[in-house]
């Protein structure tokens, strides 16, 4: 049996990086526990060849929250993210389609297609950006339960209400229709040029697994249009020294707050007493006990894999 902590959380990706450092920045003892020798999850850069490091898995930067680096001051770990300036689109004809983030360019670029499109491009990104409007301030509240009488959940619910409320009747029908829709069918209702629907459609499916037919892929849609880099809504950035320099600034402002890293530490065990998680076992077989433990994996892999069945209700079991 090692030492106690305040708490223990499982997974060195970047936002079981970002609970422990403000864990540890708020005054408690916390541990990390992270099972291969690397840091990061699907945030790292490894070195495929001798002096090229490249990002194996995400590879932009959008929805890092600004608050988040002002709060731990990822600025002073050498965070440092640069603002990504479009991509192209290449067409079996030879001709190219040029996606930019400057307004002004995107149209003229739209305007070689359509000129049609290029006034309804206008349209659909004030559209969505009016849902960016509506969905952002909730980014950083904890959703309530909507099965709960605690009076926490219950204040959420109905601040949601009130917002949903506050759009008017008309917009609160976009709103349903928007998060319920395909992203086919919703760039149908602006564009006619195949070209553009096809390079804007891969915004609304990608890292989904799902095709521009499915439905609430429209939605995905605004985490293009909630991005903020520098001050800059509605951007996306590279980070210098690819997306493993996210993982490495937010674990070293976790180890200046006192925080403890291991890695090549795989849970093996969550141990539980009482009715509480208590702590973990690890696969060598040391032990490590907190009030609190968190977990960065996903809900099946924590609960299927960590807790004996036998610490767990049919229900848990069931919902899982």
């Amino acid at each position: 049996v090692l030492s106690k902590y305040d708490a223990i959380v499982i997974g060195a990706g970047h936002n079981g990086l970002t609970n422990a450092a403000y864990l540890a920045k708020s005054g408690l003892k916390v541990l990390v526990v992270e099972k291969n020798d690397y840091i990061g999850g699907a945030s790292v850069s490894r070195v495929l060849h001798e002096g090229w490091t490249y990002s194996n898995c995400s590879y932009v930067c959008s929805l890092l929250r600004p608050e988040i680096f002002r709060d731990l001051n990822l600025q002073k770990y050498g965070l440092q993210v640069l603002p990504y300036g479009g991509s192209v689109t290449f067409m079996q004809n030879g001709d190219i389609f040029g996606s930019y983030s400057d307004d002004d360019l995107a149209r003229r670029e739209i305007g070689r297609f359509s000129k049609r499109d290029a006034d309804a491009y206008v349209r659909f990104a004030r559209d969505v950006s009016k849902q960016c409007r509506f969905i952002k301030p909730m980014l950083l509240r904890t959703p309530p339960d909507p099965t709960s009488f605690k009076p926490k959940d219950l204040g959420e619910l109905i601040y949601l209400f009130k917002r949903l409320y506050s759009l008017g009747e008309q917009t609160i029908y976009d709103t349903i229709r928007f998060y319920t829709m395909s992203v086919a069918e919703y760039l149908d209702e602006y564009f006619e040029s195949d070209v553009i629907k096809a390079a804007l459609s891969g915004s609304g499916i990608i890292g989904t697994g799902l095709g521009p037919y499915s439905p609430g892929t429209a939605y995905v849609l605004l985490h293009h249009y909630m991005g903020e880099v520098d001050g800059s809504i509605g951007s996306w950035g590279f980070a210098r020294g690819g997306m493993g320099s996210i993982a490495k600034a937010l674990a070293d402002a976790f180890k200046d707050y006192d925080g403890e890293l291991l890695t090549d530490a795989e849970v093996s065990q969550i141990i539980v007493k009482g009715g509480r998680a208590k702590g973990v076992v690890l696969s060598n077989g040391d032990e490590y006990y907190a009030k609190n433990i968190v977990s960065n994996l996903d809900v099946k892999r924590t609960y299927q894999k960590l807790f004996d069945p036998k610490d767990l209700s049919e229900k848990v079991l069931k919902q899982v």
